[in-house]
């Protein structure tokens, strides 16, 4: 799986990844379609829909 820079530690991940996607969407910064893949997955896997 391509990691893209994300924490490895699983914890911190949904909270990371929400966070630079409201950087990205704040300052219109474009994502290749990897990087949408693997934010896509990380948000929608289970630890993530819990903390919504």
């Amino acid at each position: 799986m391509l990691q893209l820079g994300f924490p490895p530690n699983k914890q911190f991940r949904c909270d990371y990844v929400s966070r630079q996607v409201e950087v990205k969407v704040k300052y219109g910064l474009w994502v290749t379609k990897a990087e949408k893949d693997a934010t896509l997955r990380i948000l929608t896997n289970p630890p993530c829909l819990k903390q919504n």
